[in-house]
């Protein structure tokens, strides 16, 4: 059996998801999606005090509506499902008592590749390192632990076909989504996804300027006939803020027809071109695109020094 720990917000689950199909490919064991910090115990009063540092009860598990073929049948090779109640309680703390085994005892890093391969021979995939690549490490452990963020594709390169079918939307909440998406495929559409919210004044994150969004707009305009800019925030509100401060996007359509992540994951990667923030989000939102495009990005991930695994090799990177 496969154990995936998932967390955080939508395009964190989704490379978790990714990883652990991966996994599923190269060693034929049922996958099953641990989830228990989504659940409503643990994102009450008790798993606040116990977990003083967890944001998932401000989160919610979306990975029920894309395309993955989940199944009841716990001992099939193939089957991916996500357990409820005290199993999902259950796998939590089995990887809690290895994790801290292999750190506190055994002394592993928990960061960097020297500790990821030792981590991953004893069956433990982790590694906190957000968008870093490393090798495969191959384990004979009879039950496999997955905790990370491994935000890469190349974490999954052999399977991309079967992640991009798999982690497409069942289903919109809208004829208005749908009508627009139609709408896109039917342009020079390009989205740009410009995160605010949580990001504004993080150390870590906010790395893309208004700067940086020109320059690209600019280059759109100079490379693509006919441009029809889309653009996507967090929420209605950073929309309008957009619409004011940045200038050089008027006469764009500002989305506001999405009723939620997945309507707007879903219209984002029906356009042809993207301008895409640091943000998990807009990554999966180019990589799953219907049609050949240029996708442009930020040159650099993150405020910090760190192997940038996270850029595809076609992608156009402009300064920040």
């Amino acid at each position: 059996m496969i154990v995936v720990k998932i967390s955080g917000g939508l395009g964190n689950q989704m490379f978790q998801y990714a990883f652990g199909r991966q996994l599923q490919e190269m060693y034929h064991m049922p996958l099953v999606l641990e989830t228990f910090r989504y659940d409503d115990v643990f994102s009450g009063k008790l798993g606040s005090r116990l977990f003083p540092i967890h944001t998932e009860q401000r989160r919610n598990l979306l990975l029920q509506r894309f395309c993955i073929p989940f199944t009841d049948h716990a001992k099939e090779a193939n089957s991916c499902r996500m357990p409820t109640g005290a199993e999902n309680a259950l796998l939590l703390a089995a990887s809690m008592v290895k994790k801290a085994w292999a750190e506190k005892v055994l002394k592993i890093p928990q960061t960097g590749p020297k500790g990821y391969a030792q981590m991953s021979r004893r069956g433990f995939y982790s590694t906190r390192d957000l968008i870093c690549f490393y090798p495969f490490e191959k384990t004979t452990a009879k039950h496999i632990f997955a905790s990370g963020w491994f935000q890469s594709e190349k974490y999954f390169h052999e399977i991309a076909p079967t992640i991009k079918k798999e982690l497409r939307v069942k289903e919109v909440n809208s004829d208005a989504v749908r009508q627009l998406a139609d709408q896109m495929m039917q342009e020079n559409s390009v989205c740009v996804h410009i995160r605010r919210g949580d990001y504004i004044g993080h150390p870590r994150f906010d790395v893309c300027t208004e700067a940086y969004y020109h320059r690209a707009v600019d280059l759109i305009r100079a490379r693509v006939d006919a441009p029809v800019f889309y653009v996507f925030s967090n929420s209605p509100a950073e929309l309008d803020w957009i619409k004011e401060h940045y200038p050089f996007l008027e006469g764009a359509h500002f989305v506001k027809e999405g009723r939620d992540e997945l309507d707007d994951l879903y219209l984002m990667y029906h356009c042809r071109h993207h301008v895409i923030s640091n943000s998990t989000f807009s990554w999966w939102g180019s990589y799953l695109k219907l049609q050949e495009g240029m996708t442009i990005c930020p040159e650099r991930w993150l405020n910090e020094e760190m192997q940038q695994d996270i850029l595809l090799d076609d992608w156009i990177r402009l300064p920040v």
